[in-house]
């Protein structure tokens, strides 16, 4: 009689098993410590100068910029200073003329005034010699120097006299350019008014 069983099942082969380190020898160890930590060391400072470089050289390139805009600045300072003290010499000369400029105005005004000065002068003598060969008064006069000569009444009449003179010359002057006239007329006073009162006045004047 057959009677079937299980295949036998391989016979595992015992598990392989790393060969024995072999010993190192005490002086060996400490020799390839001490090699480590050399080329650890000699990492460390090569890092520490690669960094060190670096750092160097952004130092020198912050130095080259900040000394390139430094110069730039003083360029610039010097050139306003310049400009400041270009501006000042224009502007004192510019003030030098202008007083130059007022001080010979000046002249000219005060050479204008002695002119008129010796032009009236002329015109009193003129005036003088003419009232020496007619035997007459002035009108034009200085009540100090008739006081005690004349009587009070004729004092008070050369007095008002030279008043209603001085205006009837002062109302012709304005009559003849017509200044202000507009402003009479426009109120419906009529331009005949204005003659009938000049005429008045001299009126006045003759009588006095």
């Amino acid at each position: 009689m057959y009677v079937a069983t299980s295949p036998t099942e391989p016979k595992s082969s015992p598990a392989a098993t790393p060969p024995p380190e072999k010993a190192t020898p005490p002086r060996l160890e400490i020799v390839v410590t001490e090699k480590r930590i050399a080329l650890i060391r000699a990492w460390e400072e090569n890092e520490k100068t690669r960094a060190d470089n670096k750092a160097y050289t952004k130092m020198s390139a912050i130095g080259a910029w900040e000394n390139t805009k430094r110069a730039a600045i003083e360029a610039e300072l010097k050139q306003i200073e310049e400009d400041i003290e270009s501006e000042k010499a224009k502007q004192r000369e510019k003030m030098k003329n202008k007083m130059a400029g007022i001080h010979k105005e000046a002249e000219e005004k005060r050479a204008a005034v002695l002119a008129k000065k010796g032009e009236d002068m002329i015109k009193v003598e003129e005036a003088a010699a003419k009232f020496h060969a007619t035997a007459t008064l002035p009108r034009r006069f200085f009540t100090s120097m008739l006081r005690g000569k004349l009587s009070t009444k004729e004092v008070d009449e050369q007095m008002i006299s030279e008043k209603f003179w001085r205006v009837s010359e002062q109302f012709t002057a304005m009559f003849r350019r017509k200044a202000f006239l507009h402003w009479y007329t426009c109120e419906g006073m009529d331009e005949m008014e204005f003659t009938e009162a000049e005429s008045n006045m001299n009126d006045l004047v003759s009588t006095y």
